[in-house]
């Protein structure tokens, strides 16, 4: 699939990280395969930021470089704690 060149100019949007470029990408395809099969859908994706910063953690990476991290599972437990509850 091309890219999609005529979605920046009409909604601000500049897509400079390669995973939103992929997923708006995704967004595009499914869009145009639902209008040719005649239906309507709500799509809901998530847009990343620019990438910018995950540059330097991407190379530590492949440089073997990039320090292990604690396994975070308490603070998941307790961030999990705070959250409201949803009912749908």
């Amino acid at each position: 699939m091309p890219p999609p060149d005529n979605l920046t100019p009409h909604s601000g949007l500049a897509i400079t990280a390669p995973e939103s470029a992929h997923a708006v990408a995704a967004v595009v395809g499914k869009a145009v395969a639902l209008r040719e099969e005649g239906r309507e859908a709500t799509i809901l994706f998530s847009l990343s930021g620019h990438g910018l910063f995950d540059l330097a953690a991407y190379e530590a990476y492949l440089d073997g470089t990039l320090p292990d991290q604690p396994d975070p599972a308490r603070e998941i437990a307790t961030a999990l704690t705070c959250l409201p509850e949803v009912h749908l």
